[in-house]
């Protein structure tokens, strides 16, 4: 979980670039059909979680173990908060701007509420076992998060929810398993990685519904250019809670954050 020794890590290459399609003129981005501007969406963000989460793109370094616990449950107590916030405010919202006709797609972001507020109680449980409580109303948002949920609380339309939410986040927290360089799985002990594990494997079907959302909406040069910005916006802010919440856990970053090109 923690190392023995400060380990020097050599990055090559230059830092990942990842482009700003919401500054794109139109004959550029409609040069996509909608299928494959999605895909553009997906790979954007799966990018940027691939990078963020690269235990190669650390330096590690051994920390007190008061100094440590206190940083891990910071950071159990603001995934907690945001597995009930961005999990199950944000897709109630999607449900209602629906249009009647979406029953399907409804109900799979309701299933989806349902797997949310099990995560927030994996968390839950995660904090117990390291002798503190989640404390949902007594949770305190960096400004950085305030900035997160006004994207989405500032989005016009289900699909630009989704473009900050299954599109953005959900893609990127993905990059925490199934990414062989995972950070995760050098800060985190065996059992706190398995219950991201748990978490992660219910994320496929969310992403999913994220996709079906974008397909929806994105049919004009105007709807695209917000979706893309809507992305832009909250992964940008994610990734510098992300990269802050990390190096408490005993590292520091010796390589650039991915910039939007």
């Amino acid at each position: 979980m923690q190392n023995t020794q400060k380990v020097q890590v050599t990055v090559e290459g230059k830092p990942l670039t990842v482009p700003s399609f919401s500054k794109w003129i139109a004959d550029e981005l409609m040069k996509f059909t909608p299928n494959e501007f999605m895909q553009k969406l997906y790979h954007r963000a799966k990018d940027v979680g691939d990078d963020l989460y690269d235990s190669r793109k650390y330096e590690f370094f051994i920390l007190e173990p008061e100094v440590y616990k206190e940083a891990l449950v910071a950071y159990m107590r603001r995934r907690a908060w945001s597995e009930w916030y961005f999990g199950t405010v944000a897709q109630a919202r999607e449900i209602t701007l629906l249009s009647e006709d979406q029953v399907d797609l409804k109900l799979r972001l309701a299933r989806q509420i349902q797997d949310e507020m099990r995560h927030y109680d994996v968390f839950a449980a995660q904090l117990r076992r390291f002798g503190a409580e989640p404390r949902i109303a007594e949770f305190k948002l960096p400004e950085i998060l305030v900035q997160m949920q006004k994207v989405q609380v500032e989005a016009e339309t289900a699909s630009e929810i989704a473009a900050a939410n299954q599109f953005a986040g959900e893609i990127v927290l993905s990059s925490m398993t199934d990414l062989e360089t995972s950070i995760f799985k050098r800060l985190f002990d065996e059992e706190l990685m398995n219950a991201i594990y748990d978490i992660e494997k219910d994320e496929p079907p969310h992403i999913a519904n994220g996709k079906d959302l974008i397909l929806l909406d994105c049919g004009t040069f105007e709807r695209r250019r917000k979706l893309a910005l809507a992305q832009e916006k909250y992964l940008g802010y994610m990734m510098q809670l992300h990269v802050t919440e990390i190096v408490k856990l005993g590292c520091r970053r010796v390589s650039p954050l991915p910039a939007f090109d």
